[in-house]
């Protein structure tokens, strides 16, 4: 369903990403990871929002708390730049 993330002055709905589960471990630590890794990197807190989305939403869509990260995953993943 996506996540709810504050900019500062309110709380802002941020879309999820469809995707068939194969295994929940690791999805919202990748999620966090996410999030704070790209917030720290510059991103607003809607964009880390679609950022961590997009992570915790192929994590979850792979076998394993901690699956490989493709090429082709690394070119699915889209960071909304400044």
């Amino acid at each position: 369903n996506g996540s709810i993330v504050y900019d500062g002055q309110g709380f802002l709905r941020v879309p999820g990403v469809k995707v068939t589960v194969v295994d929940t471990v690791g999805a919202g630590d990748s999620f966090g990871a996410a999030f704070l890794f790209s917030l720290l990197s510059g991103l607003t807190p809607k964009e880390s929002g679609l950022f961590a989305n997009q992570v915790g939403a192929f994590v979850a869509s792979q076998p394993g708390a901690v699956p490989e990260y493709s090429s082709i995953f690394k070119q699915q993943i889209k960071i909304i730049k400044k």
